[in-house]
């Protein structure tokens, strides 16, 4: 599925919102860093384009942390370890 990501650069600036029934921009929240955004979402947004990265990820791949949106990093073989009862 297509997300927007916002670049950790972009962490802590003011997200603003379009709000089409009165046609005006307003300042909503913040950004978080690597937080992801899905294609109607972004719509909405009215900040700039290049704080964001489009990328593919699975939905299944992806998390909620208190209300945002978040890609899940799996380990890696090397950093896998098998825990054995002894």
């Amino acid at each position: 599925m297509l997300y927007y990501k916002v670049k950790p650069e972009a962490d802590g600036e003011t997200r603003f919102v379009r709000n089409p029934k009165r046609h005006v921009i307003v300042a909503d929240s913040s950004l978080i860093g690597n937080e992801l955004y899905t294609p109607g979402e972004f719509r909405k947004l009215a900040n700039r384009r290049d704080w964001f990265i489009p990328t593919k990820i699975p939905k299944t791949e992806t998390f909620f942390s208190f209300g945002a949106r978040f890609e899940m990093h799996r380990e890696t073989k090397a950093e896998q370890t098998l825990y054995l009862p002894f």
